[in-house]
């Protein structure tokens, strides 16, 4: 009984190592056309991305300076 499994776990070791390699193969071999944008699309998302996180980033800090000045109001009252 030992025999068989020790073959069951052998052979589970072999598919999962051909399964990684197939896995990694895909990633370095497959083409980049399927799927994905051109690289110029990608800047310009990229890009589009850049200026959003910028405008949140600048819209939040307004935010905050805005309840500043209102806390420091308040406190003067």
């Amino acid at each position: 009984m030992a025999d068989f499994w020790d073959e069951l776990l052998r052979w589970g070791l072999v598919v999962g190592a051909v399964f990684q390699l197939i896995c990694i193969s895909a990633v370095i071999w497959v083409p980049s056309s399927c799927g994905s944008s051109s690289e110029a699309q990608e800047s310009e998302e990229w890009e589009t991305n850049e200026r959003k996180t910028r405008e949140s980033t600048e819209s939040r800090t307004q935010s905050a300076r805005r309840m500043k000045a209102t806390k420091e109001r308040k406190k003067r009252r």
